[in-house]
């Protein structure tokens, strides 16, 4: 016999794991896609390096979409 209580805290820890896993891949995908396309000139250091102060605020953007993801990364892990 099943317990109830049992299968609906999984299904709850389930769901929570979805959406913790969702918010990963929204931040990277646009960090990635936003952030770094912009910020990064592939075989030029010096250009990427004049970009993140030029562009402080996406720069700061990506740190925060890395701030999100991290305690996600951690909670998932765990």
């Amino acid at each position: 016999m099943t317990d109830c209580c049992a299968d609906a805290s999984v299904q709850r820890l389930a769901g929570l794991a979805g959406l913790l896993c969702l918010a990963i891949i929204i931040c990277r995908i646009w960090r990635e896609a936003a952030v770094r396309a912009s910020l990064m000139v592939p075989g030029d250091a010096a250009a990427t390096a004049g970009n993140i102060p030029a562009s402080g605020g996406l720069f700061r953007m990506g740190v925060a979409a890395d701030t999100v993801m991290l305690p996600r990364d951690v909670a998932l892990a765990g």
